[in-house]
């Protein structure tokens, strides 16, 4: 295990190649989630990644706080802040360290956690990163039950007035042969609340 704060020393790993494709692949995941995020010339290279640097078998963190599990190897990284008083902290340094971060996302105006009532400061954390995947995909489920997702949805029907293009071969075959020459075969996408992920 490799505890490391932000900007902080180089340290050794086992196996930099699988970590750094992996840091990559997730990067790559994270822009097809925020399309509208403008690329600077760094992130157009399919090597980049920001979140550790890497030199020969040695890693540095980035900007990027929380933790990585690549195989049996996790790498910690914490705020920079902690990095003069805890240079060597011990497992309830490090307790104190989460506490910190959990007051600080308890008033975070950027990031809407769903536990803003809650004083997390407080509770006792052995599995941080388990805690921040339930936290996340509660705030998930809050969002899709309280504000269903409206998107288009691809449709084929027949109708009387031509919408979106017309899928002749399916007229040919569904309406000219039957003798209903007024329903069009149209292949459309309109915005329906109805969709796969509202069921």
């Amino acid at each position: 295990m490799a505890l490391l704060f932000e900007y902080d020393n180089w340290v050794s790993i086992q196996n930099k190649n699988a970590l750094q494709q992996m840091l990559q692949d997730i990067w790559k995941q994270r822009m097809f989630i925020d399309k509208e995020v403008e690329l600077t010339e760094d992130e157009t290279d399919k090597r980049y990644q920001p979140f550790l640097r890497f030199d020969n078998n040695q890693i540095r963190a980035n900007n990027f706080v929380g933790f990585i599990q690549n195989g049996n190897e996790v790498i910690e990284i914490y705020p920079k802040v902690f990095r003069e008083h805890f240079p060597n902290p011990s497992e309830s340094e490090k307790m104190m360290m989460l506490r910190h971060i959990f007051y600080w996302f308890s008033y975070c105006r950027k990031w809407k956690f769903p536990f803003n009532q809650a004083s997390l400061d407080t509770i006792p954390i052995d599995k941080f990163p388990e805690l921040i995947i339930n936290l996340i995909a509660n705030q998930f489920l809050e969002t899709v039950s309280k504000q269903p997702l409206t998107m288009y949805q691809p449709l084929e029907e027949a109708l009387a007035t031509p919408r979106g293009s017309i899928n002749f071969k399916r007229y040919i075959n569904n309406s000219l042969s039957h003798g209903n020459f007024q329903d069009i075969e149209c292949d459309h996408e309109p915005f329906l609340f109805d969709n796969k992920v509202n069921e």
